[in-house]
C-alpha cells in the first residue's frame, strides 16, 4: 500500500493517526453508536497529547485543517496502487479516513473490502486508540506484575495458575541468570522478557546423544554456554528460558509445527465485579514458524461468546479467508475451539485477583490435555473481523471506575 515515493512521503509525514481528533457521530445515530464514538475521542486526545509533546501544537494543527486533502491524496494513490479489482471506491476510502478517523492501514485490517464490514464502520475501535486507551487508564494500577513475562510467571505461581515453566531468566543487561528449574532432556524456548509478538523467539533443539541443544544459526550450547548465547542473542535484553510446547492432540491438527495460542480478552465493569469474556481470536501457524503470531505470519480467526470460529485470514490486505487450515487442511471456520469452556474458565480464573484493571488479554495454549497460561497483554490488539463495539467492551469501559464514561 502506498510503497512508491509520493505514497511513502505521505505516510511517513502524515499518517492518519496524526489527525489528532475523531468528529463526533450526529445527534440522530444510535446512542450505542454515540457512545463508543465518545470513547474512541477519549483514545484520541490520549494520542493527541502525545502529538503535541512529540511534534508541537503547530504540525498537529497544521495536519489537521490539511488532512481532508491529504486524506483524498492517499486514497487516491492507494486505490492506484492495487492491482486487483477493488471493491471499494476513492470516496468510500476517503470518507472512512475523514468521517471516521479509519486510515488506510485500518481499512485493510478490518477487511473493509467487504460490505458487511463497512455496513459496521461506527462499530470499530483501532488498534491505535485502544492501546492508547488502555495505557492511559492503566496508567494508576500495576500492569507490569503480568504484563513482562518474568513477574508473569511470578504472578501466576502466587495464584496457582498453570503456566509454562521458567527454567532461567535473566535481567539482561551483563546481569547473572537466576536457574529456576533444571534442565530437561526436550528441546528449549528462548524468548525476550519484555517484547511482543514473539519477536526474538528461537527454538533450541535437544541433542540427546551429548545432551548439548542447537540454535536455528548452528550453535551447539551446553548448560555452561546457554546463558551467554541468550545474551549474546538478543542483546542484552531481558530473557526467560522455557521447555518448548507443543500442541496436545485437540489442537494438533491447527498447527504444521509451532504452537497455537488463543486470545481471551477478559473485562471486569469494576473491582468488585467478576470478569467475563469480551471476546478475542484464535492463532494458527504456518509451516516453518517459531511462533503464531500474525505480524510472523501466522493466521487470525475471531470466535463468537460460544468459542465457534471464523474463517481465518492473515495481515495481509490480500489475504484469502480461510474455512480450513491451508497447510493441514483442518477445518476452522464453524468449528468451536477445543476445549473452549476449560480455556475461559482459566482466563476469568486469571483475571479475579485482578481488580485495578479493566481489560486484559490472555494468551492460552493447550499443550496436552489441560490449557496454561502463556502470556498476559494489558496493552492488547483488537480483533480483526469483530468490532468491538458489537461485544461488551463499551459496557465495561463506560463504568464511573474506569473514568471512560
Amino acid at each position: 500500500m502506498l510503497n512508491h515515493p509520493p505514497g511513502t512521503w505521505l505516510k511517513r509525514h502524515f499518517d492518519s493517526n496524526d489527525f489528532a481528533w475523531t468528529l463526533p457521530l450526529p445527534p440522530w445515530s444510535a446512542p450505542r453508536e454515540r457512545q463508543l464514538r465518545g470513547i474512541r475521542i477519549a483514545a484520541r486526545s490520549v494520542i493527541r497529547r502525545r502529538l503535541v509533546a512529540e511534534r508541537g501544537w503547530a504540525y498537529v494543527l497544521t495536519s489537521s485543517i490539511a488532512w481532508p486533502l491529504l486524506a483524498g491524496l492517499k486514497a487516491a494513490l492507494d486505490w492506484r496502487a492495487t492491482a486487483r479489482p477493488r471493491a471499494v471506491g476513492i470516496p468510500d476510502l476517503w470518507w472512512l479516513q475523514v468521517a471516521h478517523n479509519l486510515r488506510l492501514a485500518d481499512q485493510h485490517e478490518f477487511r473493509f473490502d467487504r460490505p458487511q464490514q463497512r455496513r459496521r464502520a461506527r462499530e470499530f475501535v483501532t488498534d491505535g486508540e485502544n492501546k492508547a486507551l488502555m495505557e492511559f487508564l492503566n496508567r494508576g494500577a500495576r500492569p507490569e506484575r503480568v504484563r513482562d513475562k518474568i513477574p508473569f510467571a511470578r504472578f501466576c505461581a502466587a495464584h496457582g495458575l498453570p503456566t509454562v515453566t521458567v527454567i532461567a531468566e535473566s535481567e539482561g543487561g551483563g546481569a547473572a541468570p537466576r536457574w529456576l528449574a533444571p534442565l530437561p532432556s526436550g528441546d528449549l524456548f528462548l524468548k525476550p522478557a519484555a517484547l511482543w509478538g514473539g519477536q526474538g523467539a528461537c527454538i533450541l533443539v535437544h541433542a540427546a546423544a551429548d545432551r548439548s541443544w542447537h540454535a536455528d544459526d548452528g550453535t551447539r550450547l551446553t548448560g555452561d554456554t546457554l546463558a551467554g548465547y541468550a545474551d549474546r542473542r538478543l542483546g542484552g535484553l531481558a530473557w526467560v528460558l522455557q521447555p518448548r510446547l507443543r500442541n496436545g492432540p485437540a489442537w494438533a491438527a491447527f498447527s504444521p509445527g509451532a504452537l497455537c495460542t488463543v486470545r481471551v480478552i477478559t473485562g471486569r465493569k469494576n473491582a468488585a465485579a467478576p470478569a467475563e469474556v469480551i471476546g478475542g481470536f484464535m492463532r494458527f501457524p504456518r509451516p516453518g514458524a517459531v511462533v503464531d503470531n500474525l505480524n510472523a505470519g501466522g493466521l487470525g480467526a475471531d470466535y463468537d461468546s460460544t468459542g465457534r470460529l471464523g474463517p481465518a485470514r492473515s495481515l495481509d490486505p490480500a489475504s484469502p479467508l480461510y474455512d480450513r487450515h491451508p497447510d493441514t487442511d483442518a477445518i476452522i471456520s464453524g468449528t468451536i475451539i477445543p476445549e473452549w469452556e476449560r480455556v475461559a474458565a482459566l482466563a476469568l480464573r486469571a483475571h479475579a485477583p485482578i481488580t485495578d484493571i479493566a481489560l486484559i488479554g490472555w494468551d492460552i495454549a493447550l499443550p496436552g490435555n489441560d490449557p496454561v497460561l502463556i502470556e498476559a497483554n494489558t496493552n492488547w490488539g483488537v480483533p480483526n473481523d469483530t468490532p468491538l463495539g458489537g461485544t461488551r467492551y463499551l459496557e465495561i469501559l463506560l463504568q464511573p471506575g474506569w473514568h471512560c464514561g
